[in-house]
């Protein structure tokens, strides 16, 4: 489910037609804007559509993990406290590359979203 393209009563109206149809697990995606950047959109962060599908409740929520920096990411260090964010909200994640890089990363992310608990 992506926030992209998707207002808050989008979502909502969506999340009610997956629940009457027995869906239990929500991957919540930023998504990508269409070619012409336009789009109507209550979001600017997958984080919020995090956020309302726990609110709706009643979902098991997933979020994309970059084992590398996200595109929009300033620099690694905001990236990673990002991500740890995120895995600290969501319950599983998915990532692009199941390779050596990505095992370091999620370590990184690991450790990070340890830190952000403790905060």
């Amino acid at each position: 489910l992506t926030c992209a393209g998707h207002t808050r009563d989008d979502i909502r109206a969506i999340l009610t037609d997956y629940r009457a149809e027995g869906v239990e697990n929500i991957l919540a995606l930023g998504g990508d804007l269409p070619a012409d950047g336009e789009t109507e959109s209550d979001y600017l962060f997958s984080m919020e559509l995090v956020d309302d599908v726990r609110e709706f409740g009643g979902f098991s929520v997933g979020v994309a993990a970059h084992p590398e920096l996200h595109p929009r990411s300033p620099d690694r260090g905001t990236d990673r406290q990002h991500l740890a964010n995120k895995l600290a909200a969501a319950d599983f994640a998915i990532t692009q590359s199941p390779n050596r890089s990505c095992r370091a990363s999620c370590r990184s992310a690991t450790w990070g979203r340890s830190r952000a608990w403790r905060t």
